[in-house]
């Protein structure tokens, strides 16, 4: 079986370039349009918008028959009844894991195959996410279910089976050092390993992507500085002063071998003799190619602090506004009618003397029709001081001034490198010079920006018209970009001929420590690993940074990417026993079997078999058990219970409880909502380990609820707020909630002590004197012989 990995579900689809603006045909008798969103609130949205006499909006739920549509309840099964008269099909495009989950829950229950997906994260006109959203056919689907169940397959499977591994690994490792470290510590340290991981899970890319993070934080834990030193001589001919190196470098350890061979080059008995020469004047085509969407990412970043959701999100805005090409495009290519318009508009700008007058070839081999992110307006209302006024523009819905002002910036940023395209070859001499001084040989090479070079009129012309336009936009991009060639930072040699002598006018060597090796920034990360070696889209970069991120494998400090203790473990783990998920070459091997599925209409289901072969082979070799399939009585209570208690309606108890993989789910989205650090009451008074919550109990019979306090640990003490307010209350003092809590808190803290009980001053009594007591906890047995906790008095 070949390995073929990837997820990161987000923009397969939209990368295929997939028929924009498609619709399913119109059937007899059809009723409306179906909406299906992730969310009550989107759903608000879109019933406020759009026309409810030709739209039915519908909100899918996991765990009950009735689904919200159009504002009500209504049963699935009458959703299946009209889904064939249905004239077109919509669904929202989810980003986040939850809203996939549900979205492709709706998907499987009325068995879509062919809808349109809409994105309504980053535009915020519904019926404008309507309009340009795209179609998804059946092979199309087919694709998408077959990254979303590989997807959960990393997630509920592969993940927790590291993370387990990873806790294991931990306590063996602390208990080798710390022979003597107990139980309860062993217990606490797990308990916080588990709550430090909570969120962690892993993707296919996720993985992939850290692999070439942690690599590079090896190698700079593995970096040695050590002083070097690197000799250089310095020579003057026709007035032209120029510094040649010294091919050997040396360390701390050979000082003594570089002071004599600077003695050695120094001395006028040893000729600094010309062994090579060679000059040729080469044209450089612009440095940069048309705009893509990693590159837009990367440099506006860079340039202008945008996060890359950010720099996605604009550029969809100048898209639907009708201002540029789609920036969705991994493509540099650009068609002959936007050539055409960009020649004719620089010749008007700039002349002709400055501008190539044919088109370019940016697209190689590459036989997409896709095209570059391009402006789509070239003309002078639309130049980037001028693109403001224009009705396109005006039409942009901003979320506040700076949104305007940014995505100003990034038109004439997008505006300026198109111009720059098409402006004529820059000209460059490039010289090579060789000295022998006898066995040593010293190596230089220059080049210096000559000019534009007409070849038609066989003469230069001056190089000013695009970089004296746009000096402000080279001066930043030249700033750690090392990609642009500068006259500023150019190398000028003299002509020199075969076996001449050169007189040097000084011999010295430099000292210096190596620079420790770079981390991964943003956008180098972008570049070199996820597009370079295809892990991942333009489209998806931000998804999968967002997922190292939101896991907890990498932070991000000064935009520089830094790994986590549990990144570098993943890697060890991965390294050790499923190398293949780290391999790039899976990867992009896994993305052309899903355009398979996608375009050739092959079997999904023989990948997805695959993946959950390969990970239950992994988890195997780790020695990690597999998650049960079955449910336990425990289980199962505890999901009627957290169904009762949040007001969730399921409509066929039987089916649902019976279903693991359904309970699972609610009970990894509730069980721990009321448990978390911040709701933490006090210590428990009975074991001392867990902590005491707030939780309520809804009666199964009459729906009344109950505020108790229970601690952590099943079972261990619980008592019952109305209980505490009764015992109060007979001793004539009256208590609010917040009251009674402090009070318990108090005796709760005094319940481990010798002399336990915590003093109250201000009993009343049938008398109608005050009195003071000790009030405790005490425990007694209920008629069904069940262990209990109440208060108590001792004088």
């Amino acid at each position: 079986m070949t390995l073929n990995t990837g997820l990161e579900s987000k923009n397969r689809i939209s990368c295929a370039k997939t028929p924009r603006k498609r619709r399913h045909n119109p059937k007899k008798g059809a009723l409306m349009n179906l909406l299906i969103v992730s969310s009550a609130e989107l759903s608000s949205r879109a019933i406020l918008t759009l026309d409810q006499t030709a739209w039915k909006v519908v909100v899918p739920s996991l765990y009950s028959e009735k689904w919200l549509g159009s504002g009500r309840e209504t049963p699935l099964g009458t959703i299946r009844q009209y889904l064939p008269r249905f004239e077109g099909i919509f669904i929202e495009e989810g980003l986040k894991i939850d809203a996939i989950e549900l979205l492709q829950h709706a998907i499987d229950t009325l068995d879509i195959k062919e809808y349109t997906l809409c994105d309504f994260e980053s535009i915020s006109d519904i019926q404008t996410s309507i309009d340009n959203g795209y179609f998804v056919d059946r092979h199309h689907a087919a694709a998408k279910r077959a990254e979303y169940e590989i997807n959960k397959l990393f997630i509920s499977r592969l993940s927790k089976g590291i993370k387990s591994s990873v806790i294991e690994q931990r306590i063996a490792t602390h208990k080798r050092n710390f022979p003597r470290a107990g139980y309860e510590e062993i217990n606490k340290m797990s308990r916080a390993w588990h709550k430090q991981l909570n969120n962690f899970f892993v993707l296919l890319p996720t993985i992939a992507g850290l692999y070439w993070i942690v690599k590079a934080e090896r190698t700079i834990l593995a970096h040695d500085p050590k002083v070097i030193h690197r000799i250089y001589v310095q020579y003057k001919k026709d007035g032209v002063e120029f510094t040649v190196p010294f091919s050997t470098v040396y360390t701390e350890e050979f000082i003594q071998e570089c002071n004599d061979t600077v003695e050695y080059l120094r001395s006028h008995e040893n000729a600094h003799r010309v062994s090579f020469y060679q000059s040729e004047v080469r044209d450089v085509k612009p440095t940069y190619r048309p705009v893509v969407l990693s590159f837009l990412q990367s440099k506006m970043f860079y340039l202008y602090h945008f996060s890359i959701e950010y720099t996605t999100k604009l550029a969809k805005r100048l898209y639907h506004a009708g201002l540029i090409t789609d920036p969705s495009t991994s493509s540099h290519r650009v068609p002959g009618e936007i050539s055409i318009a960009l020649i004719r508009y620089l010749n008007e700008k700039y002349g002709e003397d400055y501008v190539l007058q044919h088109e370019r070839d940016f697209q190689g081999e590459d036989e997409s029709q896709a095209i570059a992110i391009l402006p789509l307006h070239l003309e002078e209302a639309y130049a980037p001081e001028n693109v403001e006024f224009t009705p396109e523009f005006n039409r942009i819905n901003f979320d506040s001034p700076k949104m305007k002002q940014d995505a100003l910036t990034m038109y004439a940023f997008i505006f300026a490198i198109t111009e720059w395209t098409q402006m004529k070859d820059a000209i460059y001499d490039i010289s090579a010079l060789q000295i022998r001084v006898g066995s040593k040989k010293l190596e230089a090479k220059a080049n210096h920006l000559v000019d534009v070079y007409d070849p038609e009129k066989r003469k230069f012309v001056p190089q000013k018209c695009w970089k004296s336009a746009n000096t402000d936009l080279l001066n930043a991009l030249s700033v750690g970009d090392g990609d642009m060639p500068e006259e500023s930072f150019s190398v000028v040699l003299p002509k020199c001929s075969h076996n001449e002598i050169l007189y040097p006018t000084n011999v010295s060597y430099s000292t210096s420590v190596p620079k420790r090796p770079p981390r991964y920034g943003v956008g180098r990360f972008n570049t070199q690993i996820l597009g370079g070696k295809g892990i991942g889209t333009a489209a998806s970069f931000h998804i999968i940074q967002n997922n190292l991120i939101a896991a907890n494998l990498v932070t991000l400090a000064n935009t520089m990417m830094h790994p986590q203790e549990i990144a570098m473990e993943v890697v060890a783990w991965c390294e050790l026993y499923a190398p293949l998920l780290l391999d790039e070459k899976n990867v992009r091997e896994y993305w052309d079997r899903l355009d398979r599925i996608r375009f050739e209409g092959e079997d999904p289901d023989q990948l997805i078999g695959e993946y959950q072969y390969y990970i239950d082979e992994v988890l195997k070799a780790a020695g990690v058990q597999s998650e049960p399939t079955t449910l336990t009585p425990a289980q199962i209570n505890l999901a009627k219970s957290i169904a009762i208690q949040k007001n969730i309606m399921i409509d066929d108890p039987e089916s649902f409880f019976s279903d693991p993989e359904r309970v699972k789910h609610l009970l990894n989205t509730f069980v721990h909502e009321e448990t978390k650090e911040e709701n933490r009451l006090f210590k428990c008074p009975i074991c001392r380990q867990g902590y005491v919550f707030a939780k309520e109990f809804i009666s199964p019979q009459d729906r009344s609820r109950s505020l108790y306090y229970a601690c952590e640990n099943d079972q261990c003490f619980v008592m019952f707020d109305n209980n505490i307010d009764e015992f109060f209350v007979k001793k004539g003092k009256a208590l609010d909630q917040k009251e009674r809590l402090e009070a318990l808190t108090n005796i709760a803290s005094k319940q481990h002590l010798k002399n336990k009980g915590y003093l109250f001053t201000d009993f009343i009594g049938k008398n109608s004197k005050s009195y003071e007591a000790k009030v405790f906890i005490d425990t007694f047995f209920d008629a069904k012989q069940r262990k209990r906790y109440t208060l108590k008095l001792q004088f």
